[in-house]
């Protein structure tokens, strides 16, 4: 059976949101991940009222987050009408946002529940959003109604870009960005697409002080024809000297990247948003465990990853396995190690393998020497 991404379930109701060899045994015991705490969030967007459920807040919008910041976000649901609310259903647009499994709760008239959901930012800077559907009934209207609460935030390194982005999109080769420290920390760039800065604006390293800003000159030179892309990188990555932002990867916008990057998506069945992990400064020679998220698409077996393998000769990396049991989301242990001896920026392809094909996805690290 195909299952609908939710985003397509939700905007359908609002309008009425190669195979390889079989996998051997992935390793039996891996140690849960490490959970940050949760901030916890109880003022937001103003009140909503869907039919006879008013929603306080109605959303929520977090702002500037910390990269892999956990938020609990609390509202209440009130019931105006003169009637009981049952709610059917909750759900979630994905699994970065887990809300308080409400269904089957009934709601008096003129009472209320508090509802929880926590929102986890994830690791890659930009634009970050997620939904919740209440699907509820009263006993004069048997037909389902819907509630919709969105949550969204920005996630912020201490140094940040704007745009967050390269936009290479219709031919476009080059532009300028702007990096600064949203710590006002003056910090300074080592490299900046994988060479020297290019700055804009007259700023000499050999002269000047450090800033807390900077605008970079970018170019990225990818075939002008679809048809002949194939393997271009997706991030265009600052390297600064901050203590708490070593790597800023900005997602290069073109015509060749996104998912034409990954073509046999829908295949194989799963695929591993964003396509980037980004490890921070490491030691040369020292091992560090990095999670991996991977989507599935369908109920179709054998599609758990079973090995990793790094394509970079700079680094290797080892499969420790699955934090939990295969389901729509699961995530993927990989010991990543920078080879003794390498320093500098490191961009390295670490290719996952199932049963029903594999998938390559960049780890970006500021490698210290040992």
């Amino acid at each position: 059976m195909i299952r609908l991404p939710l985003a397509l379930l939700i905007m359908l109701a609002l309008a009425a949101c190669g195979a390889a060899d079989p996998a051997p045994s992935p390793p039996a015991a891996v140690a849960p991940a490490v959970t940050p705490p949760a901030t916890v969030v109880t003022t937001g967007d103003p009140p909503q009222v869907f039919g006879p459920l008013l929603v306080t807040p109605g959303g929520f919008g977090l702002g500037a987050i910390e990269p892999n910041s956990v938020h609990q976000v609390q509202l209440t649901l009130v019931n105006q009408g003169s009637e009981p609310i049952s709610i059917v259903e909750t759900q979630s647009s994905c699994k970065c946002t887990v809300p308080d499994l409400l269904d089957g709760t009934v709601i008096a008239a003129g009472e209320s529940v508090v509802m929880a959901a926590t929102f986890s930012a994830g690791s890659a800077p930009g634009p970050k959003d997620a939904k919740i559907l209440l699907k509820f009934r009263t006993p004069s209207r048997p037909r389902l109604q819907l509630a919709l609460i969105k949550i969204a935030g920005e996630v912020t390194m201490k140094v940040r870009a704007e745009p967050p982005f390269v936009d290479a999109l219709k031919g476009v080769t080059g532009g300028t960005v702007r990096v600064e420290s949203t710590d006002g920390r003056p910090f300074a760039i080592v490299t900046a697409g994988g060479e020297p800065p290019r700055y804009v604006g007259g700023f000499d390293p050999g002269r000047d002080q450090p800033r807390s800003a900077y605008a970079l000159r970018w170019s990225v030179n990818y075939s002008a024809r679809v048809e002949d892309c194939g393997g271009e990188r997706l991030w265009w990555v600052v390297e600064t000297d901050h203590p708490q932002c070593p790597i800023l990867p900005l997602r290069i916008r073109h015509e060749c990247t996104g998912m034409r990057q990954d073509p046999n998506y829908k295949q194989r069945g799963w695929f591993s948003p964003p396509y980037m992990i980004n490890a921070g400064a490491v030691i040369a020679g020292t091992p560090v465990d990095l999670d991996v998220e991977v989507q599935r698409l369908d109920d179709r077996p054998g599609t758990g990853i079973y090995a990793v393998e790094s394509l970079s000769p700079d680094a290797t990396a080892e499969f420790l396995g699955i934090l939990e049991p295969p389901g729509d989301t699961s995530t993927v242990r990989v010991r990543f190690t920078p080879r003794a001896g390498t320093a500098g920026m490191l961009y390295a392809a670490v290719r996952l393998k199932s049963a029903t094909g594999d998938a390559d996805v960049a780890f970006l690290a500021s490698v210290l020497p040992e």
